[in-house]
């Protein structure tokens, strides 16, 4: 049993290696927005149009608008509009660009870098189902609920609390780092 739980373990760190390389370039590239899935397959027109109006941003706005280098060197890609959406952790930059060459508008997703210091709640709560390795009693539920209110770039504090099916509880403060 301990060479299964072994193996078990590699697998779920691997799978975490992983996902932290993953949401560690997902974080520090701006993408292309996703088109919604409520207007996928809905008929398009197309629209005449003397001229659109757009920002004069060159190169130095579109860096600081978080664009990738290719957009901000592009001059037929123009600022039509640039929006920020205050997230729960990470604020986002979402920009429109105007491509003069395909006549497209593009949106795309900047992700701004951690505050030093913030007071915005963050509410956490998770249900469990595994093995307790530590009390050998088989299968144990657990439900844990969690609080953070300040945080420091990738540090949360706040309070924490869980319980556990076998008559574990624990309840007190807590430090996460989040990316």
């Amino acid at each position: 049993m301990g060479t299964i739980i072994r193996q078990l373990g590699l697998v779920l760190s691997g799978i975490l290696v992983g996902g932290i390389a993953v949401g560690v370039y997902m974080q520090l590239n701006p993408v292309i927005a996703i088109q919604a899935v409520d207007i996928l397959g809905e008929p398009t027109t197309s629209v005449k149009c003397d001229q659109i109006k757009t920002y004069f941003a060159k190169t130095k706005k579109k860096k600081e608008l978080g664009l990738s280098k290719k957009i901000q060197k592009d001059e037929a890609k123009h600022l039509v509009s640039s929006i920020r959406i205050e997230a729960d952790d990470r604020n986002h930059v979402v920009s429109a660009l105007f491509d003069e060459n395909s006549q497209r508008v593009s949106l795309f997703d900047a992700p701004q870098p951690l505050p030093w210091l913030s007071f915005r709640p963050n509410r956490r709560y998770s249900l469990s189902y595994a093995y307790g390795i530590k009390t050998g009693q088989g299968a144990v539920g657990r439900l844990s609920a969690g609080y953070s209110f300040i945080q420091v770039k990738s540090l949360k504090i706040g309070l924490v609390g869980q319980g556990d099916t076998d008559g574990d509880a624990f309840g007190g403060f807590s430090i996460k780092y989040e990316f």
